[in-house]
């Protein structure tokens, strides 16, 4: 019997580290700025995602701010297609580990349609991936037994309501429907010196909702504010468990495992003022709170696993500007998002920093009241230094995240 419950401990710590590793690697993908503010449209990937709080012309107010659906004259349809290229260089301290590439191309789409109920009430509807990447260091180099891949995306399908309480107030809501799918991988030594490495991927998703509420105020003909709160979504994954020809694993985990994790809850405030009949500066700033993220429990036949992240709320800032004439608009912004970690927590799976956005993008009428836009967006991300070693204390990784940096493509139409 002695010897069950030392097998026990064991394996309740290599699933710990397990467990914390799943989580990590998928914060990683958002805290390098993929938990979208800037969707596959033409402002919010020209504005940096700047544009949407205070937005009243497209039917993407039904997610970035619902009271901005009053803004909308006609019912009307908006896609739009994004790629999203993420490019991260991990440079070891060793010369004999040398580099290593991440990264990862997507295609992410979205739809959003307004329909003009009365006076007052607009209804809105959207699909799109509030987030959405993989990232593979491949299990043929120095940090495999920290990283090997992830895939992970965040789908939203969200109905939406503006209400006009008058000519210059106006409230709105949302209910979001959010599934949160992770398929991930890392390799795990050996238990004893003479053991072989073996490889441990597992998947899961779930399906949980949330609700976002809007506020749109015009202080003048010229000038309006918005306010949105976006609240956090508990998730709780029943993972499928490989452990690749570790059948002592499997016996203890019955094949499977709970992952309970919580989405960030955001509050954004941001401005508007028209100057002329060209020019429209905007401004944005957002509370994000990625400490609820950083909280982390799992649930296997042996027990419970509770983990912290020691992650922190942040600020995101921002500003804009819009051009418009007649036949096309353009659009440019620049943001800057505070790092959700601090060094001394920073791991391979979680190289996070602070982060600059710039965003360009042109729109031209084609009649008819339809569009057609093409925006690009830059993130570029601090270089991130970090140590960590594995559980064991018996390897060590020491280096620094390099050319590190996010780029948006967005196409998008509209009528």
């Amino acid at each position: 019997m002695a010897s069950v419950s030392s097998e026990q401990r064991i394996l309740k710590r290599l699933h710990a580290v397990t467990f914390i590793f799943a989580i990590l690697v998928t914060s990683n993908t958002w805290a390098g700025g993929l938990f979208f503010s800037e969707y596959a449209t033409t402002a919010s990937v020209g504005t940096a995602g700047v544009g949407g709080i205070t937005n009243t012309t497209t039917a993407e107010a039904g997610v970035t701010n619902p009271a901005g659906l009053v803004g909308l004259k006609t019912n009307q349809l908006q896609l739009g297609l994004q790629i999203v290229d993420l490019t991260a260089e991990f440079k070891s301290t060793s010369p004999t580990v040398g580099k290593k590439d991440g990264g990862s191309t997507e295609l992410v789409p979205a739809v959003f349609y307004a329909y003009r109920l009365n006076d007052n009430i607009v209804l809105g509807t959207s699909f799109h991936a509030a987030g959405a990447l993989s990232f593979d260091y491949g299990s043929d180099w120095a940090g495999k037994n920290f990283l090997n891949d992830v895939e992970f995306a965040f789908l939203n399908l969200t109905g939406s309501i503006g209400y006009r309480v008058n000519d210059q107030f106006a409230i709105g809501g949302a209910l979001v429907i959010q599934q949160f799918s992770l398929d991930l991988s890392t390799t795990v030594p050996p238990l004893r010196p003479s053991g072989t490495e073996r490889k441990q991927s597992s998947d899961g998703d779930d399906v949980t909702p949330g609700f976002n509420l809007g506020l749109m105020y015009d202080l003048s003909d010229d000038t309006r504010i918005g306010f949105h709160y976006t609240s956090k979504i508990e998730h709780e994954l029943d993972m499928d468990w490989d452990s690749a020809r570790f059948p002592l694993l499997d016996k203890f985990l019955s094949g499977n495992f709970d992952l309970k994790i919580t989405t960030p809850a955001s509050y954004t405030l941001g401005g508007s003022h028209q100057l002329d009949q060209q020019w429209r500066l905007m401004a944005r700033l957002a509370y994000e709170q990625w400490s609820d993220f950083g909280e982390l429990t799992a649930k296997t036949d042996i027990g419970t696993i509770d983990g912290n992240m020691n992650l922190e709320d942040i600020y995101d800032i921002g500003i804009a500007a819009e051009y418009r004439t007649p036949a096309w608009t353009v659009y440019t912004g620049i943001s800057y998002q505070e790092a959700i970690v601090s060094e001394e927590d920073r791991l391979i799976s979680l190289p996070a920093d602070k982060s600059w956005k710039l965003g360009v993008g042109g729109e031209w009428a084609l009649g008819n009241d339809s569009y057609f836009g093409l925006a690009y967006e830059l993130v570029l991300i601090d270089e991130a230094k970090l140590s960590q070693s594995n559980i064991r204390g018996t390897r060590t990784l020491e280096g620094k995240m390099s050319d590190y940096y996010i780029q948006f493509l967005s196409a998008s139409y509209r009528y």
